[in-house]
């Protein structure tokens, strides 16, 4: 992966690659179609919008892109691809008491002991905790580990193989969410984390199995987990009963996700797009800053990309 970096930070791909399991003329037109998006890469690097060029406004006055509707295949398919190679990643958080939106960058420093014992911010989530750090190591196919790291010793203590996605608290203990999406496979779970009677090891119980790998989690006021899952939105009551609230979501690499304060809109952060989700009417949006943020292909790979997939 390729970094363009001006205010903002862009991801690129090293290359941009259609699926290539087909045959005849089909096949054909993908080689076309990989071949010329390959070679444009370094010319969407340029044109890539920087803070800079365009300012990004509030959230509220974001542009909503329609979704192609399902019976039109091959527009779908355009707009995934593009979707998909957008050179923007966009994070959602809370800043200040407001919600906003930026570009994605590189990860937070870690704390220098972390950094001493080899671990990587690339791969790391670090919660703080008294004495130290609890810090969950993310490898995807390479696996992962929870490992609680004592402060005054620089010393690493293996808690359990989870991958950690992220943590969160719930009603004043802690939790993360964990899982792998590889290989058409997906997987996951929340988990609680805390002490052992000993009060000094610390433990991890699987709360309850998720149906597909999470990618981010927020928690609302009323303790109820929302969950940005692998191509789904759920939510986790006070019983720790899953819901499904949105059975299908276009995520793109999603990242992060925040409800908008004295609202019932979620938004999550992924490449190209700022999903908006009402939670009371599950009623889906995905915004740009402005339409000279969206990543539009070639008209000629566009109308090539249409036919092949014009019949589903």
């Amino acid at each position: 992966m390729r970094e363009f970096r001006g205010s903002a930070t862009f991801r690129l791909r090293g290359e941009m690659s259609f699926p290539s399991a087909f045959s005849g003329r089909n096949a054909r037109v993908v080689e076309s179609v990989n071949q010329q998006m390959n070679g444009l890469l370094p010319l969407l690097v340029l044109a890539a919008p920087t803070v800079n060029t365009l300012q990004v406004p509030e959230l509220s006055k974001w542009q909503s892109i329609p979704v192609p509707p399902k019976s039109k295949s091959g527009e779908m398919k355009a707009w995934i691809y593009a979707a998909m190679d957008a050179p923007v990643e966009w994070q959602v958080r809370m800043e200040a008491g407001k919600l906003i939106a930026r570009p994605a960058g590189k990860p937070d420093p870690l704390p220098a002991p972390l950094i001493a014992l080899g671990y990587s911010a690339k791969y790391s989530k670090v919660q703080p905790i008294e004495g130290g750090w609890l810090v969950g190591v993310n490898r995807g196919e390479w696996g992962g580990e929870l490992v609680r790291v004592w402060s005054p010793y620089k010393e690493a203590v293996k808690v359990s193989d989870h991958q950690i996605v992220d943590f969160f608290y719930r009603k004043g203990r802690l939790h993360a969410i964990e899982g792998l999406s590889h290989l058409g496979s997906s997987r996951g779970a929340v988990i609680r984390i805390g002490l052992s009677k000993t009060a000094f090891h610390f433990n991890a119980s699987k709360v309850i199995e998720l149906p597909a790998a999470p990618r981010a989690v927020t928690v609302r006021r009323d303790g109820t987990v929302i969950l940005i899952l692998d191509g789904s939105v759920a939510a986790l009551d006070h019983r720790n009963r899953l819901t499904i609230l949105l059975p299908k979501l276009h995520e793109f690499s999603s990242n992060s996700c925040a409800i908008a304060p004295g609202t019932t809109r979620l938004y999550i952060g992924m490449r190209q797009y700022v999903a908006e989700l009402d939670l009371i009417s599950r009623k889906l949006r995905y915004l740009v800053p402005s339409a000279a943020y969206l990543n539009r292909l070639p008209e000629d790979e566009e109308r090539r990309i249409r036919e092949m997939y014009r019949h589903g």
